[in-house]
């Protein structure tokens, strides 16, 4: 997760907006108006944070994962069997990486409405540890802790919307141009709410580790 954050382009002096470029950043209209102005500093600990939260992740036991876990690879048939698709990245992963996965990216990829993140999150929370259980595995670790510290795979998002948001044309996530403003202020309110909550989830790790050691 580490080398898949840090190989993504990111100018991260956009996060803070103590420096001039930052500030002009959060003062385009599609995040004025649709960002809530405390995630600047969420965004900006999360990246003070991410060398924790990656070390967190790597002391995680290690677990067979899909690694490519998001709504476009699940089926449901008319069984209501859930089948899941496209193995091609199957590995060696850190126990609760696909369900980290799986949550922010149904929002950021606009499976869900950003409202829904909070209902998605317990319904997928509820859905993996009754799984583990099943097997008997791992309901002893911090799982919560591993699941929150997986926000540092989206370090390197914020800083591309933030370059993105002055582009003319906005993209969906299929690459087809947004050709209604509505929608393009939807996304990013949605993206937005997503980050908020990712930065919660790091917040949450870090005092966690702190409280804890």
């Amino acid at each position: 997760m580490r080398n898949y954050a840090q190989s993504k382009p990111a100018d991260y002096e956009l996060l803070t907006t103590r420096t001039q470029k930052g500030r002009s950043a959060w003062a385009q209209p599609l995040i004025k108006e649709n960002w809530p102005s405390e995630l600047a500093d969420g965004l900006a600990s999360l990246y003070a944070n991410r060398e924790l939260l990656w070390e967190l992740l790597e002391s995680a036991p290690q677990s067979p994962c899909h690694l490519d876990f998001w709504p476009n690879n699940v089926i449901v048939t008319e069984r209501d069997e859930v089948v899941l698709i496209d193995w091609a990245f199957f590995g060696s992963g850190s126990l609760v990486e696909d369900v980290g996965n799986f949550i922010p990216d149904a929002i950021f990829d606009g499976f869900f409405a950003g409202e829904d993140i909070g209902v998605l999150e317990s319904t997928m929370w509820r859905a993996y540890t009754a799984g583990l259980a099943d097997f008997d595995v791992g309901l002893d670790l911090p799982l919560r802790r591993y699941l929150h510290a997986s926000a540092v795979k989206y370090v390197w998002l914020a800083p591309l919307l933030l370059a993105r948001a002055k582009d003319a044309h906005q993209l969906s996530y299929g690459g087809e141009a947004i050709a209604d403003r509505v929608d393009v202020n939807e996304q990013y309110r949605a993206r937005g709410m997503a980050l908020m909550r990712l930065c919660e989830w790091a917040d949450e790790a870090v005092k966690e580790k702190h409280e804890i050691g």
